[in-house]
C-alpha cells in the first residue's frame, strides 16, 4: 500500500509462463513496513537496483559477502559439514578468507574453534580435499557468477568442453548460443574476467 512493502502481506500469485510466479493482487497488508536499505549493512557499500535485484559494489572486506561466497561455493561442490556457522567461524578466526584458503585449512588449527574437536576437523578438511577435482560445469557454477547456474555452465561445457575456450569467449560469441541473450552473456563473460585470478 502506498507504495510500501509489509512483512507478513498476503498476496494473491499466479503462475506466469509455466515458472515464474507473479504477484496479482495482496488480499491482506502485512504491519511491519520493508525498509529497503540504500546502503550494505555489512560494508555501507550503496545499495542499487538491476532489474527485481537489491546489488551493492560490495568492499573486498565486506563480512557478509564474502560469507555468501564461501556458502556458495560449498554448497555447489557438496562438502559435507561446512554449514554457515563454521565457515563464519573459520572466516572470523582468519582461516578461511576467500574459496581457495578451503583447500589449505589446517585441522590443527581447526581444533581451536568452538565445538570443534581432533577428529571433527580431520573430517572436515578429507572432505574438502575430496573435492579437489571436481567437473568444469560444477566448478563454473561455484564461482558466484550472475547468470551462470546449472543451465548455462552444463551448456558452455557442453559447447566449448575447454575451461580455457569458455574464458577466451567474447560477450558476442556467447550470446550467439541458443538461450543465451546479451544480460547472460555480458555477466558471464565479465564475472569470468573478474575472478582470473581465482580460477588460476
Amino acid at each position: 500500500k502506498d507504495g510500501v512493502l509489509y512483512l507478513g502481506s498476503k498476496v494473491v500469485m499466479v503462475r506466469r509462463g509455466g515458472v515464474i510466479p507473479h504477484v496479482e493482487s495482496v488480499a491482506e497488508h502485512g504491519t511491519v513496513p520493508v525498509i529497503v536499505p540504500d546502503k550494505c549493512p555489512s560494508c555501507d557499500e550503496p545499495t542499487y537496483r538491476v532489474r527485481d535485484v537489491l546489488m551493492a559494489d560490495h568492499s573486498e572486506d565486506c563480512r557478509e559477502f564474502q560469507l555468501k561466497v564461501l556458502e556458495h561455493f560449498i554448497k555447489v561442490i557438496k562438502a559435507d559439514g561446512f554449514g554457515e556457522k563454521i565457515i563464519a567461524q573459520l572466516y572470523d578466526a582468519g582461516q578461511l578468507r576467500s574459496v581457495p584458503d578451503f583447500f589449505s585449512l589446517d585441522p590443527a588449527n581447526m581444533e581451536t574453534l568452538e565445538r570443534m574437536g581432533k577428529r571433527s576437523a580431520a573430517k572436515l578438511v578429507a572432505n574438502i580435499q575430496a573435492q579437489k577435482r571436481m567437473p568444469a560445469a560444477v566448478f563454473l557454477r561455484a564461482l558466484s557468477i550472475d547468470e551462470l547456474g546449472k543451465h548455462v555452465s552444463k551448456l558452455l561445457v557442453e559447447t566449448y568442453g575447454d575451461l580455457d575456450k569458455i574464458r577466451a569467449l567474447d560477450a558476442e560469441e556467447l550470446a550467439s548460443l541458443h538461450t543465451i541473450g546479451d544480460t547472460i552473456a555480458q555477466s558471464v563473460t565479465e564475472g569470468l574476467k573478474a575472478r582470473s585470478e581465482f580460477i588460476d
